[in-house]
């Protein structure tokens, strides 16, 4: 349908009370396990090209693992996006070693699930978006955001902020031409 495909990649969190079935990356793999978990995952979804990580504040601390998942990125051609969910994440870092497009989150708009803490956040990543040229927000398909979403992206037009797709973001970030469907 020409639409962009990112993969919501499962890593394993912080929490560990969080039950992970075989889709995780995990800490504790070593690197075939984890590379086969991810093409497994990878081939699962058609059209993919790029990932960020879904949770994950345990694994994208991980300098090993996140090198072994951005080699495998690269060789695909794929971007990332650290979605940021610790401060100690190697994520960004990493890929940018491998020489790899990416990025990282700029606002979460749904921590919060409550409407006015949506419109808030929403209200930031246009300001990010305004002041520094771009901004990468990060959402679920939660009623409440849909709503606000449905809302107010009418007005980032009228503040003059595009909605692009993700990759183009990814492609300025990266010092890089964005390509449309492959970077």
């Amino acid at each position: 349908a020409g639409k962009e495909v990112p993969a919501h990649m499962p890593m394993e969190p912080g929490d560990a009370k969080v039950r992970l079935d075989a889709s995780f990356l995990r800490a504790d793999m070593g690197r075939e396990q984890l590379l086969g978990t991810l093409r497994s995952n990878l081939e699962g979804i058609p059209y993919v090209q790029g990932i960020n990580n879904h949770m994950g504040s345990r694994l994208t601390t991980r300098s090993q693992a996140m090198q072994w998942v951005m080699e495998a990125l690269q060789k695909r051609g794929l971007y990332f996006i650290d979605s940021r969910t610790t401060a100690e994440t190697k994520g960004l870092t990493e890929a940018r070693a491998a020489g790899l497009p990416a990025a990282e989150r700029d606002v979460f708009l749904d921590h919060d699930p409550s409407e006015e803490a949506v419109r808030e956040q929403f209200r930031a990543m246009l300001a990010q978006a305004r002041k520094e040229g771009t901004a990468i927000a990060i959402g679920h398909p939660h009623p409440v955001t849909l709503k606000v979403l449905r809302q107010m992206l009418p007005e980032a037009s009228r503040r003059g902020v595009e909605i692009v797709p993700l990759g183009e973001v990814v492609a300025v970030r990266s010092g890089r031409p964005f390509q449309g469907d492959s970077l």
